[in-house]
């Protein structure tokens, strides 16, 4: 019951670092209605994703590497 409650809090997010390169975050969500700003925001401005939720894992790159995605199916029950 825990990781399914989990898995719907948890949101992919890509975006480019402070020097141009591609990178991935996997948020966990702790204010559905903030984030919700957020999404709207779109890609305008950079945003702290601390006052969103909490970052689970990230890295650089556009795909996420497989043991990223093992260990979000394991622990939290997500799947992209």
């Amino acid at each position: 019951m825990k990781n399914s409650l989990l898995k719907n809090n948890i949101h992919k997010i890509t975006a480019k670092d402070f020097l141009g390169r591609d990178a991935f975050f996997y948020l966990l969500v702790n204010n559905k209605v903030k984030f919700e700003t957020l999404k709207k925001a779109g890609k305008v401005g950079t945003h702290n994703l601390k006052d969103y939720g909490n970052v689970i894992i990230s890295g650089f790159g556009k795909t996420t590497p497989e043991h990223a995605k093992r260990m979000l199916k394991e622990q939290y029950g997500y799947e992209d």
